[in-house]
């Protein structure tokens, strides 16, 4: 009876050893990456592509806010307050419209980030000297294109934001004074603002022409 207890105790300590020995292994040396090169391009390029409708959306909902605004501009215009219903509608959709870009452009930047540290990582690990360089050089070529997003959204945010504040503002002023005065006292300030959502057009068409070039060199090519 003494030997068995002996030997069942002899036999759990060289169980948790075992444990030991092996839960040291597995958190020696770094993590690998939970998904590969190809499968973060293609994220990458996903959100890319959502983007793109995003801006898409956004530019159609600038032309339905603006022209609800200049609705209510309109001399003579029968009913106002119709017309003030469908701007505050519009500026709600233009709110909406505009937070749903904003935040994913930034995941669109992040993912962008991460792909080409990942890719750096990566091209430092080939032992191969012209592999490396190779790698290195397509990363770079790469990122030169990628950088044209950044480039052409240069103030677009802040612009986008600008636009969507003094819609607003509008707005709140309309929802307390709508008469015909009124109307015409802000109308010099609201004719500037629908220019700035025309303004606010053309570098979104930019940054939509740079998204689709770097789509177009982030897609693996077509199985055969």
């Amino acid at each position: 009876m003494k030997k068995t207890r002996i030997a069942a105790l002899a036999l759990g300590a060289l169980v948790f050893g075992a444990s030991l020995i092996l839960g040291g292994c597995t958190t020696v040396g770094p993590k690998p990456s939970k998904t590969t090169g190809a499968e973060r391009s293609v994220a990458a390029s996903n959100t890319m592509a959502l983007v793109e409708n995003d801006i898409r959306q956004l530019v159609l909902q600038i032309e339905a806010t603006n022209s609800s605004l200049s609705a209510i501009l309109t001399p003579g215009l029968d009913n106002v307050s119709v017309a003030y219903t469908n701007y505050a509608k519009n500026v709600g959709l233009m709110e909406k419209s505009g937070k749903v870009f904003l935040e994913r452009s930034d995941k669109m930047s992040a993912e962008g980030k991460d792909y080409f540290e990942e890719w750096r990582l990566q091209g430092n690990a080939y032992t191969n000297p012209q592999i490396q360089a190779l790698s290195e050089q397509r990363r770079a070529e790469l990122s030169a294109v990628y950088a044209q997003i950044s480039e052409s959204s240069v103030g677009v945010k802040g612009s986008l934001n600008d636009y969507i504040s003094k819609l607003k503002e509008i707005q709140a002023y309309f929802s307390i004074d709508l008469t015909t005065k009124g109307i015409e006292a802000i109308s010099l300030l609201a004719q500037r603002t629908i220019e700035d959502g025309v303004n606010l057009s053309v570098p979104l068409e930019s940054v939509l022409a740079s998204i689709a070039e770097v789509r177009t060199e982030l897609e693996p090519r077509p199985t055969p």
